[in-house]
Formats: structure tokens, C-alpha cells, sequence
């Protein structure tokens, strides 16, 4: 099995990563941020919702946290959820047996069947993300739990 756990510091630079899963939701910050400045200089009654909307937006880009969760590549799925922060999984396309989105009260995470028979599993925050780049690389492959809906639906 060529899949397996090596340093992030080691990922090859060929395939180039087609997409990039993060812990912060960068476009939908900058869309509050945008809107923030839409609401402060539109009307004078909206500069305080406007202001308000700036703070958080810029909160939320500078000070919290990010983190990459998953990189999609032409070959490879790269995961960064291993225990030790320097290391990342590789799980090659060919590799993978099936796929699930699991959601949860607390968090949303993704599991992996592989052919081996090990699971490898990534809290997620957002299926809208990741199941399209699934689809795209993994197709066919997804099991579904019948009390979970679509995407989109």
C-alpha cells in the first residue's frame, strides 16, 4: 500500500494541490467584511450594524486560528490531523474504498475506508467543502447514511 503517514516538510511538489481545505472560512469572512463597509458608508442608521460586522470579520481573520485540514491533489488526498503537528497522511485515490460524512453535536468529521482495511478519519466543518472534491477524485465511492440529506438539498 503506498499510502502512509511522512512529514509535511516531505510532500512532494508534483501533483500541484488542486484544493485546499482550511479550519477558517476565509470567503465567507471577507464577505462579512465587504458587507461590513457596504452597511458603513450606505446609510448613517446602518454605520453601527456596519461597524460591528467590520470588528468581527477582522477578529476572525487576525486573531483566531488557522489550519490546513486537507489538501486535494490528482494522485493523493493529503490529511493533517495526525497527532503529531510536523507529520500528514497520504491516502492515494486508488487506495480508497469508500468515504462518509458524518455529522455530530460537537463536529463534522470524514471517514476513510481503505483497502487495507483501516479507517482514517478528519473532523470537518462544512460537507459543502469537501464532497464535491470527493466526487470529483472518489467517485462512487461515498457510503451514505439514509438519515443524512444531500448537499444542497
Amino acid at each position: 500500500m503506498r499510502s502512509q503517514t511522512i512529514k509535511i516538510r516531505n510532500i512532494p511538489d508534483v501533483p500541484p494541490v488542486q484544493k485546499t481545505i482550511s479550519v477558517k472560512p476565509s470567503g465567507l469572512i471577507a464577505l462579512f467584511l465587504t458587507l461590513g463597509m457596504v452597511f458603513l458608508f450606505l446609510r448613517p442608521y446602518m454605520a453601527l450594524a456596519g461597524l460591528f460586522l467590520i470588528m468581527m470579520a477582522t477578529f476572525a481573520l487576525v486573531i483566531m486560528p488557522d489550519r490546513k485540514l486537507a489538501e486535494f491533489t490528482l494522485d493523493y488526498l493529503i490529511l493533517y490531523n495526525c497527532k503529531a503537528r510536523d507529520e500528514c497522511r497520504l491516502l492515494y485515490w486508488d487506495e480508497i474504498v469508500t468515504w462518509q460524512y458524518e455529522y455530530h453535536t460537537s463536529y463534522d468529521r470524514m471517514e476513510i475506508s481503505m483497502v487495507d482495511g483501516s479507517t482514517e478519519a478528519i473532523e470537518m466543518f462544512s460537507r459543502r467543502s469537501v464532497a464535491p472534491w470527493m466526487e470529483k477524485f472518489a467517485a462512487g465511492k461515498e457510503r451514505r447514511n439514509p438519515r443524512t440529506r444531500k448537499a444542497g438539498a
